[in-house]
């Protein structure tokens, strides 16, 4: 990974694993629709 213009053997991504090595998503904190109204999405 290139990390302030130099590349870096050590680095740790920011998703978790399980203990089989396997991604684990993060909770999306985006779940509402924006529409141009601003009244609610079809979520919201």
């Amino acid at each position: 990974m290139l990390v302030n213009g130099k590349w870096a053997s050590d680095w740790h991504p920011v998703q978790a694993r399980d203990d089989d090595g396997r991604f684990i998503r993060q909770t999306s904190s985006f779940r509402h629709w924006v529409t141009p109204t601003g009244a609610a999405g079809l979520t919201g």
